[in-house]
């Protein structure tokens, strides 16, 4: 994964951490990380992949829409 953060949460009487990773690969397979000179042609697709590092087996990531936009 290319891009790491870390997160705290406090909800009440629960609070948990973790650690998501997120990174953009050149394929669906998520073997090989973009390069620093990646390019998107419209309409190609975008393989992102978001991985959660939690000690709670309870915790689950969702992830409801993604999208990209030209800057």
């Amino acid at each position: 994964m290319t891009s790491m953060v870390h997160v705290s949460i406090e909800m009440d009487q629960v609070s948990a951490e973790f650690d998501l990773q997120m990174g953009v690969f050149t394929n669906s397979d998520f073997a090989t990380p973009v390069g620093n000179d990646f390019q998107i042609s419209v309409p190609d697709p975008i393989h992102v992949a978001i991985k959660m590092d939690s000690n709670n087996d309870r915790m689950k990531l969702q992830l409801k829409s993604c999208w990209a936009t030209p800057r």
